[in-house]
């Protein structure tokens, strides 16, 4: 009986690490993750990511051990692995992150699939892709929005002269392409001339708030806005700043964000200084991460006219929160207008935003609370985490299939 018992929990021992064994392994590369603030959507995309699928599969970052714009290095990293989340992750320097960095890194997680963010930012993607072809490792490549058309028109001589020579240089066909809406599909497929068969489009997932928080009450002739973004050109503060001018309500507009460009933020604050007295703007800052939820609580709208969004967490985040929005066409969450819950307004017309800044401006409590109900409706009706989850992990287990080379 023993030897039973004995042979029986050898067997169920060989089933539990054969199980162990075909756990993923992705191994993600992308210059900034956690904490870095600078970088943008993406660390929140990758992120969640890693957040919702850490249990089915393990999840090795690199990255860079300072944010974006800065050369300080990150308190409370440690050479080598550091257990950040559900992820292990590797902070390197400046001189650590290149072709043989990378691929002693690899050699010791033994990846199913890499998982590269960004298509432009060659010193990791150009790597990257090459050491995905010498180690016969399948490549799971998110370009982060920078081949939408807006984006990609952007510095279009040097990006096009890039693309030529990884077009050149590197075979894409062995790449799979994961994109986050059909625009950003459509248009990378444009661009680079793609097949469907290496595209996979999977929604970004959006961060959940924690807690309810409570909303400030909504007066006729009264509004609190709010803008939260990176400080640069493309996400419009000015145009944002200069249609406040217009406004005949009462409005505070407080403005969160890293200042990118300088310049930029001096135009902006210029105007600040030349509003009128009923509009009320100030700077706050640069948002932590664990207070973004309750700010978007603490304001009634988010006025964002970005010149380009490929997802939008911070649309997706305000709408979470309880903070309908005023944004651009330029953006995945267009169809929000139809379903009442916002508006979605071309920048070619300022007359379109005044309109509906004056209107959400004269809101009583009764109608303000009507817009946060489809406001909710809407944005429930488009976060499904569980079939997210499931779709994320199925275009890993996927790409490791079908990209064996």
């Amino acid at each position: 009986m023993a030897c039973i018992i004995k042979i029986y929990m050898s067997l169920l021992w060989d089933k539990v690490s054969a199980m162990q064994k075909e756990k993923l392994k992705v191994a993600v590369f992308y210059r900034g993750y956690t904490p870095a603030k600078n970088f943008g959507g993406p660390v929140v995309s990758i992120r969640n990511i890693i957040e919702s699928c850490g249990d089915e599969i393990d999840f090795y970052v690199i990255t860079l051990e300072h944010d974006k714009g800065s050369a300080v290095r990150y308190e409370n990293i440690a050479p080598g692995p550091n257990r950040v989340g559900r992820a292990t992750v590797y902070y390197l320097n400046d001189n650590q992150a290149h072709y043989d960095g990378f691929k002693e890194l690899l050699k010791g997680i033994r990846p199913d699939i890499i998982y590269q963010n960004s298509f432009f930012g060659y010193t990791f993607s150009l790597p990257v892709l090459k050491l995905s072809k010498e180690m016969a490792i399948p490549l799971v490549l998110a370009p982060r929005g920078e081949l939408c058309d807006a984006a990609y028109k952007m510095g279009h001589l040097k990006k096009l002269l890039y693309k030529r020579f990884v077009l050149v240089r590197y075979d894409l066909s062995r790449v799979i392409f994961h994109l986050t809406s059909e625009d950003e599909y459509a248009q990378t497929m444009k661009n680079l001339r793609l097949s469907p068969e290496n595209m996979c489009y999977i929604p970004a997932i959006p961060t959940i708030p924690g807690k309810k928080y409570k909303k400030p009450e909504k007066l006729p002739g009264e509004i609190r806005l709010v803008f939260l973004s990176r400080i640069v050109k493309n996400k419009n503060l000015d145009y944002a700043l200069k249609l406040l001018v217009r406004m005949k309500a009462n409005a505070e507009f407080d403005i969160y964000g890293q200042v990118e460009d300088a310049d930029y933020f001096d135009r902006c604050l210029a105007l600040i200084k030349n509003l009128p007295s009923n509009i009320k703007a100030r700077y706050r800052g640069v948002a932590e991460p664990g207070q973004v939820h309750r700010i978007f609580a603490e304001h009634h709208l988010l006025l964002f006219p970005t010149q380009t969004e490929n997802y939008g967490h911070v649309i997706a985040e305000a709408m979470l929160s309880g903070c309908p929005v005023i944004i651009s066409e330029n953006t995945p969450w267009t169809d929000l207008r139809d379903a009442g819950a916002g508006w979605a307004l071309p920048l070619e017309d300022e007359d379109k935003f005044l309109h509906a800044l004056n209107e959400a401006a004269n809101y009583d409590a009764g109608e303000y609370g009507a817009l946060l109900k489809r406001c909710e409706k809407y944005i429930m009706s488009k976060v499904e985490l569980n079939r997210l989850r499931a779709r994320y992990i199925q275009m890993f287990s996927e790409a490791g299939r079908k990209n064996k080379l």
